[in-house]
């Protein structure tokens, strides 16, 4: 009661101080307050309105048009001034404010109050005093925390849409730590994955030149129009910030920032709209941006530094609240500048849609800010534009008036023309029985089914939910889940968390649905992530559950859905978000209802669900309780009550998330390829530059009937990456498994990993066979070269078209046919052989030409389904499969031949890569992690331009889909670019010394060490064991590097491909000197095991060069492996004949193969360390 009494006070003072009545009693300062709204006090304290008081807030002034105020009059004559503008309206000395029946709708807008009253509130608490914020529904505490000390229920009620709101933190400058700072923007451009326009753009604006000015390119000049957007250099954005004076905006930084992440979805949760994010960076005593408004609402946060604000009122009715943003405006265009303010750090600003503003920060200081922005595109306005076409539809469909015909002479008195003639008794019929229709149609107005449609769509367009964190009490009991204090460490926010009230385990060795028994219990995690929605357009009605935890982290506030057709026309394939969509029997709906409200009661009532009490499914459905529990669980949607929801869904637990990077935190999830458009450019981000600074870049409207989204990953491995072009998922991180526990990708993976195996088996099978077959064939040693290389004539042959090919159809169909062919051709290799040379050269130009289409069919399978952050541990799981190949080939190759003669390795072989093209299908290579639900729930969603493709049955319509899918190569733009030419010569030196050795080995170890051939077979497969064991280690250091320590791309990439050829350089000198003159005299050991060291070495070049394709173009990925494995071709056609000839002229093994695998390898190493780039490519 003191407390309140001291409140009252406190409010009694300040009152009198702005009324200037210091000193005075309580009774008269309430007296005078009245008296300003226009009421009296009586006697007994009861308050009356004035008959003739205008039944207002606040004396505000009024504008006639766009107009300037006029100067306010003196307080005396006001009242009078204020009547008479009464009597002009047709008051009548009434009152009334009602505008006269024939009163011009232009009038009412002169007289549309435009005045703005900005709200200033001072936040006088300490750091100290603001470490707890009570927890109430998600969401609501950090949005109160970011307004305090106004409350949230202010706010909405006298705040929100109507003034602007400056809070102001003297005492707490520190109140924003730990959200987003300078630091993380470094890191952020450093990674060398931001691209302008997408992830950064850099600007300028001259006040007095009144001239905005981007400089989104890293050269002098600026690209050619309608090329693709450049990967940012840090070195020329900090150049330009600091030298030049150009503000730094980060676009979505949610997408990376894991406590910007938190933030935005909690506000997403708690006001159930799309939130954007976006940061900016100002040089001192600059400005970034000109005046402008935008069309969200905006929450200012100043992080760093100071910056000065301008707020103007509208200069028009119409600019109140507007629908979408504002040009730029000079500064003579500006109304009355109704606010100027220094934000320091901790300060907020709000500002209501349609707010003039502009910024310039401080001379002293740049300036750090983010903008949150809210409510785009959510006005009654939208709501209406929903709801009256689909009521008209309704209306029309049940009522016969509104059928019936239109009278046969309307046009006679109808029209702009007839617009004054209000006696036209048949006008005025008109007019009547239009307004009688209308308020026929708004009887049958959808109401519910639009809010169900806007509340799908809001599904689609938010940000995923953040892992949630458990905790436990101080006595260890568990006590709840919480999503972490905005500002401060996970330790921090379990600290200070309070309960949910659902306990959970701290650890689980449970993921996904796992057994279902009848006192498991189940509970929405976050609530709000799911919706019911009844779909009663098809044949039967159909129960959905809509929810976000299919969408992707970094496609949030990615591309309008108004704007989707100019998507599709610059895009050719594109990774759709879109909220997972789970489809049930109408049976299930109450069910459903039940499972979804389980623990999204009040904050202090969130209740689990047991899976024996609840109710069974209605009507004739004969689907178990447990099995639309299973479905959820899998999905996400729901978790188990007493288990760790982040454990159980294949997230880390709580100790796990102490030591691994906050953005390794596992969701599993549906996935789907959508795949979009017809044109080269694949950027997943919005096309053209973005407007304003906050406006169009914010918030996009999702697209609301496009199927689940592609792969995700939560940028997990790679914390900053660019918007992802022309890959389904080229955002890294862990990946959501399939029901399997194995994620789809990988399945895929590994069985291209293993037609590599098979690849190389069949291909190192000669190498071996030719010593037994030279013998009873009588070949010489350059025959034996013949044949050895007529396998690269083929393999050389179909590289680019490969890539072309890939590219255009798909890498898993062409991956098939190689298999296929090359499995054909090296079972008629044994017959072949008795007909003569020339037949067996022709058997294993087939093979090589099967063989061929292998790298880049593999490569464009990856890149259209594996993740950036994933890239190199895929790669090198793939083309590693070659180094496992020739080791098992080798391996088998000598006993087979040993036992059953030289035949039997090319028949057993043969019969292996048939039975992988038997598997290959059931693996489903084209689509990404597949839907875990039962078959009888699943609902196959799609984009409507890809019906056809996803009707794959239909022969007819694939095939159409497939042709509209052709992607033009442009392979001049390849050749005259310095990257690809390095990629190019490093791909021929590399090869130089692979495929000769590859070729040659086995017949070294029996020509130059006296070795049988089941002991050369057994020896050569040393070295590819060592490349083997060496291979899976290189992936993860490579991507450790990107990821962890924030190496650039081009320098990982040249630092693998410099071990791979510096090496094995100097490992061919030492074998150079160290080979015997004469067979059998050498040391056999030793030279195995610089061999092996050699070929070891050698592995790196699968996280250097054979992730570079990805890299400068994922687009072009395919067509790029299969230019630069034309040249890696050529050293198996050239360099294993010309060492054949070599031999036979020279009779050294030095000069014939070591010394020349060392020049290619030194020479590849100068040229790729000069000129090898992994920056995206302008064509890319």
């Amino acid at each position: 009661m003191a407390a309140a009494r001291a409140k009252e006070l406190r409010i009694i003072e300040g009152l009198a101080s702005v009324l200037g009545l210091d000193g005075a009693d309580s009774v008269s300062v309430l007296e005078a307050v009245a008296a300003t709204l226009g009421c009296t006090i009586d006697d007994d304290g009861t308050v009356r309105l004035e008959d003739d008081a205008e039944p207002s807030g606040r004396k505000k002034r009024r504008r006639q048009g766009t107009a300037a105020v006029e100067e306010e009059e003196e307080e005396g004559g006001e009242e009078e001034g204020d009547e008479e503008e009464q009597s002009e309206q047709g008051g009548s000395g009434s009152g009334s404010s009602e505008p006269a029946d024939d009163e011009d709708p232009e009038d009412l807008l002169q007289d549309f109050d435009l005045t703005v009253e900005p709200i200033k509130v001072e936040d006088t608490r300490t750091k100290e005093e603001t470490e707890h914020v009570e927890r109430s529904t998600p969401g609501e505490a950090e949005f109160q925390w970011m307004l305090l000390p106004v409350e949230t229920e202010t706010f909405f009620e006298a705040i929100q849409d109507e003034e602007p709101l400056l809070i102001s933190r003297p005492n707490n400058r520190a109140y924003f730590d730990g959200l987003f700072s300078r630091a993380e923007i470094e890191k952020m451009l450093k990674s060398g994955t931001m691209q302008y326009l997408y992830n950064v753009d850099v600007t300028s604006f001259s006040a007095s030149g009144k001239v905005r000015a981007n400089f989104n390119f890293n050269g002098d000049k600026e690209p050619e129009e309608g090329a693709a957007p450049e990967m940012a250099d840090a070195d020329v954005v900090w150049r330009r910030f600091e030298k030049e004076g150009c503000s730094v905006r980060m676009l979505h930084p949610q997408r990376f920032c894991d406590q910007l992440w938190r933030l935005v979805a909690a506000l997403e949760s708690y006001l159930q709209c799309p939130v954007g994010c976006n940061a900016y960076l100002t040089p001192p005593g600059t400005q970034g941006f000109a005046p402008h408004w935008d069309d969200i609402d905006a929450f200012v946060l100043q992080l760093e530094g100071s910056k000065m604000w301008r707020l103007h009122a509208p200069t028009d009715p119409e600019h109140v609240l507007p629908r979408y943003s504002s040009r730029d405006f000079s500064q003579d265009e500006l109304g009355d500048c109704v606010l100027e303010t220094v934000l320091q750090p901790g300060d907020l600003l709000y500002l209501p849609r349609g707010t003039v503003h502009q910024a310039e920060s401080m001379p002293d200081s740049h300036s750090l800010h983010i903008t949150l922005s809210a409510n785009q595109q959510r006005s009654w306005a939208v709501f209406l534009e929903q709801a009256l076409p689909e009521a008209l539809r309704l209306a029309a469909q049940s009522t016969r008036e509104l059928r019936r015909t239109l009278p046969r002479d309307y046009l006679e008195y109808m029209g702009v023309t007839h617009e004054e003639e209000s006696d036209n008794a048949s006008r005025g019929e008109f007019v009547e029985t239009c307004a009688e229709l209308v308020e026929k149609v708004l009887h049958h107005m959808p109401l519910d089914p639009v809010a169900d449609q806007m509340a799908v769509q809001f599904l689609q367009q938010r940000l995923p939910p953040p892992p949630l964190l458990p905790f436990k009490d101080a006595a260890g009991k568990p006590q709840g889940v919480f999503m972490g204090r905005i500002g401060g460490s996970s330790s921090t926010a379990k600290a200070e968390a309070k309960t949910s009230g659902v306990a959970v385990e701290a650890k689980s060795e449970e993921g996904g649905a796992g057994d279902l028994g009848p006192d498991t219990c189940v509970v929405v995690p976050v609530p709000g992530i799911a919706r019911l929605v009844i779909d009663s357009e098809g044949p039967e009605p159909i129960a959905e559950v809509h929810h976000c935890m299919a969408n992707r982290r970094d496609l949030h506030a990615h591309k309008a859905a108004d704007e989707q057709q100019e998507l599709e026309e610059a895009l050719e394939e594109v990774a759709v978000e879109a909220a997972g969509v789970l489809e049930f029997p109408i049976g299930c709906a109450e069910l459903l209802d039940v499972l979804l409200a389980a623990g999204c009661g009040p904050h202090d009532r969130h209740e689990a669900v047991k899976v024996s009490e609840l109710p069974a499914p209605e009507g004739e459905c004969d689907v178990e309780p447990a099995a639309v529990v299973k479905a959820l669980l899998e999905a996400g949607v729901l978790v188990r009550a007493e288990a760790n929801p982040i454990a159980s869904n294949g997230r880390h637990t709580a100790e796990e998330q102490q030591t691994i990077p906050p953005g390794l935190q596992h969701r599993s999830r549906r996935q789907r390829q959508v795949t979009v458009g017809d044109t080269p450019d694949r950027s997943l981000a919005p096309q053209g530059p973005m407007m304003g600074d906050d406006q169009a870049s914010t918030i996009y409207t999702a697209q609301a009937d496009l199927g689940s989204s592609m792969d995700e990953a939560d940028l997990a491995t790679v914390p900053y990456q660019a918007a992802p072009g022309g890959v389904a998922a080229a955002d890294a991180g862990a990946p959501p498994l399939a029901p399997g526990g194995i994620p789809h990708r990988w399945k895929v993976v590994s069985m291209m990993a293993a037609s590599f195996v098979l690849c190389n088996m069949d291909k190192v099978n000669m190498s071996v066979a030719v010593i037994p077959m030279a013998r009873e064939l009588g070949w010489s040693a350059m025959e034996r070269g013949l044949v050895s290389s007529s396998f690269f004539w083929g393999y050389s042959l179909t590289q680019i078209p490969a890539g072309w090919v890939s590219t255009n159809i798909g890498g898993a169909r062409v991956l098939f046919a190689g298999v296929a062919l090359w499995s054909l051709g090296t079972l008629i290799a044994p017959p072949a052989a008795k007909l003569g040379l020339v037949a067996l050269c022709a058997t294993r130009l087939f093979v090589g030409l099967g063989e061929g289409l292998a790298p880049s069919s593999a490569t464009n399978v990856m890149a259209r389904i594996v993740p950036e952050g994933e890239r190199a541990r895929a790669v090198t799981t793939v083309f590693g499969g070659l180094d496992v190949g020739s080791a098992v080939g080798l391996l088998l190759c000598g006993p087979l031949i040993h036992w059953f003669g030289w035949q039997s390795v090319f028949y057993l072989f043969a019969l292996l890569g048939l039975v992988w093209c038997a598997a290959w299908p059931l693996f489903k290579p084209e689509e990404q992690d597949a839907n875990a639900l039962p078959r009888k729930f699943r609902k196959a969603v799609a984009a409507a331009d890809q019906a056809a493709a996803d009707a794959a049955a239909d022969a007819e319509d694939a095939a159409a889909a497939e042709a509209a899918k052709k992607l033009p190569v442009p392979w001049g733009t390849f050749l005259r670019s310095h990257a690809v030419w390095a990629v190019i010569v490093a791909h021929f030196c590399f090869n130089w010394g692979y495929y000769t050795l590859l070729a040659w080995l086995p017949s070294y170890f029996d020509m130059a060490l006296g070795l049988n051939v089941e002991k050369s077979s057994l020896l050569t497969l040393i070295p590819y064991v060592s490349m083997t064991l060496m291979t899976p280690l290189v992936g993860p250091i490579a991507d450790g590097l990107v990821s962890k320590h924030g190496w650039e791309v081009t320098s990982v990439r040249k630092l693998c491909q410099g071990i791979s050829f510096a090496g094995p350089a100097l490992c061919m000198i030492a074998l150079a000197f160290l080979t015997p003159i004469t067979p059998g005299a050498g040391p056999t050991g030793l030279i195995v095991a610089i061999m092996s060291l050699a070929f070891a070495l050698g592995a790196w070049s699968r996280a250097g060069l054979y992730c570079n394709h990805q890299d400068l173009s994922p687009k072009y990925a395919a067509a790029l492996l299969g230019l630069s494995n034309t040249a890696g071709a050529l050293p198996g056609v050239l360099g294993v004949t010309f060492a054949g000839y070599l031999l036979d002229t020279t009779g050294s093994w030095a000069q014939a193969l070591f010394f020349p695998t060392a020049v290619c390898q030194i020479f590849g190493l100068v040229i790729y360390s000069i000129f090898a780039s992994s920056k995206r490519q302008a064509w890319a």
